[in-house]
């Protein structure tokens, strides 16, 4: 196991090496996260704005 940074919360845990997240809360909120990016795109390109904001965000957290 490898010494990991959540990328939601920023926290430091023990983890598998595909591992992105710590807990099984911050998992499902990625998963929100990735949702809204796909989900919130319009062909006016305003969903793919929004979205790179969110990834923006979780980046600057980890």
């Amino acid at each position: 196991m490898a010494l990991k940074k959540c990328l939601i919360c920023s926290s430091r845990f023990e983890g598998r090496r595909d591992a992105k997240t710590c807990t099984p809360r911050c998992r499902k909120r990625l998963q929100q996260i990735r949702h809204n990016i796909i989900h919130d795109s319009h062909p006016s390109g305003a969903g793919v704005q929004y979205g790179s904001k969110l990834v923006g965000a979780v980046r600057q957290h980890a």
